[in-house]
């Protein structure tokens, strides 16, 4: 065995023992703002932005969609080619009937029915009452309006789940400065709010319960009082309470006593805050798509619709992703109009039988159809160059028009682009050897004998990649 055949040998068995690995790729592409950057992973693990779009070489591609909702989005991906007020302690409060005993020093028995003959003694009785049930109605409204803070913090944890326009960071400061307001977001935060909602739960069973008994006391006392045996201030005072408490509270109270069904009504609202606070804070939203070594992709499509769980169903939506870069010149056409110089003229015969001109118009609109061709750089403006036909719209020889220069391409996908160049279009010149200053004799039966000739003039033109606008969904 020769020397360079034992070399040979030897390369290929370190080759196989010490493999070298495939050089990795990071593309990250921005759900939001559509856009794509590019970096290469060294060997200590950093990364470094590639300067142009797509990667040139070999290698392993990593594909990270970042500000892409994952409660909201599912996609597929296939390769081509080519705040709360304190409150008192009430933790060892749970029998809403041993609390109402306690109240008042046998508050229970004084709402027992109420003798006719009873004068001021009923009076006071009855007005102590209600103020009492006054008072305990106010207090289940307060606590109404902290749980309308939970709601409107829920609903609104709930939109910023499923938010697809806002970036990640906006969505997740959003949810703190909302958990915030409610619950506080330290775990001692959150253990005071969640004891701070038992608290709530007893004090409101609690609460509708009083207001429940209240209630049948003050009726056991006007079905069994004498109204005729009462004094005027009795009469004016049972008039008012019967109005208010029978037209006014109670309505109120049964409609707190349904939205109050099933207990711990509280904690359970606070447990719903913190648990969606914890989803949003916990999620990564971003997608990630591995893609190993293959010199026949060049490109992602990236297919993004709305998971099953949405009712008001969008559109599925397909971004095209570069991910080999090619060194060729693109191909693209578009559609509009252009804008040409030329020097059009209309001749005529003059009063002194002299033959004149005068320009016909000082540029012609032609609809216009390019193909243009360029590099491969998708950022910031694209130059190339350009080849199109079109129609003059004005003037008097109709025929197709050529035209040819420089193009300016616009737009992420290449939807805007300025032309400018050399456009060849028919216009009218004299024949049989007439020129413009001839005499003509018998002008009146004289029609002066013109033939369309190509004549080169300049453009500008205004058209749109049909393509690009039209594609962004399926």
């Amino acid at each position: 065995m020769t020397t360079l055949t034992r070399l040979i040998c030897l390369c290929a068995m370190m080759c196989w023992l010490f493999p070298v690995g495939a050089q990795e790729y990071i593309i990250r592409h921005d759900f939001l703002k559509e856009n794509s950057t590019y970096y290469k992973v060294s060997k200590n693990g950093d990364t470094v932005k590639l300067q142009k779009e797509g990667i040139k070489r070999k290698g392993n591609v990593t594909l990270v969609i970042n500000n892409y909702n994952p409660f909201f989005w599912e996609s597929k991906v296939e390769k081509t080619t080519p705040a709360d007020e304190d409150g008192e302690d009430l933790s060892k409060i749970f029998n809403p009937l041993t609390l109402l005993k306690q109240m008042g020093g046998g508050m229970i028995d004084q709402f027992l029915p109420i003798g006719i003959g009873g004068g001021s003694r009923g009076s006071s009785k009855m007005s102590g009452m209600f103020n009492q049930y006054k008072n305990n109605y106010n207090e289940v409204s307060r606590l109404r309006q902290v749980m309308n803070e939970y709601i409107i913090a829920e609903q609104r944890l709930e939109e910023l789940k499923y938010n697809t326009t806002d970036p990640a960071e906006e969505i997740k400061l959003k949810a703190v400065i909302i958990v915030a307001t409610v619950a506080g977001t330290s775990q001692s935060q959150m253990d005071t709010a969640r004891t701070k909602a038992l608290q709530y739960d007893n004090r409101y069973s609690y609460l509708i319960y009083s207001l429940d008994t209240l209630y049948r006391s003050f009726n056991s006392y006007f079905s069994t009082a004498d109204y005729a045996a009462l004094d005027d201030d009795e009469k004016e005072l049972w008039n008012n309470v019967v109005a208010e408490l029978r037209n006014y509270y109670q309505p109120k109270v049964d409609a707190l006593e349904t939205r109050a069904t099933g207990e711990n009504k509280f904690s359970k609202e606070v447990e719903r805050i913190l648990l969606l606070y914890k989803e949003i804070k916990e999620t990564r939203f971003e997608y990630r798509y591995q893609l190993t070594s293959n010199t026949d992709v060049s490109m992602l499509r990236v297919s993004s619709y709305p998971s099953a769980t949405i009712t008001n169903r969008k559109d599925t939506l397909t971004r095209f992703i570069t991910v080999r870069r090619k060194n060729g010149m693109r191909l693209t056409n578009s559609f509009g109009i252009s804008f040409a110089a030329l020097n059009e003229k209309k001749y005529f015969i003059a009063p002194d039988s002299l033959i004149s001109s005068s320009r016909a118009n000082l540029f012609t609109p032609i609809v216009t159809s390019f193909v243009h061709f360029y590099g491969s750089r998708r950022n910031g403006i694209k130059w190339g160059g350009n080849i199109g036909v079109g129609i003059p719209l004005t003037t008097s020889e109709k025929g197709i028009s050529f035209l040819s220069g420089l193009s300016a391409i616009f737009g992420r996908k290449d939807e805007m682009i300025v032309s400018i160049g050399a456009v060849g279009s028919k216009i009218a010149q004299l024949e049989n050897g007439l020129k413009v200053g001839d005499k003509v004799q018998n002008p009146s039966n004289f029609n002066l004998p013109t033939e369309s000739y190509y004549r080169v003039g300049a453009f500008v033109g205004f058209t749109f990649n049909i393509s690009a606008l039209t594609g962004s969904k399926k």
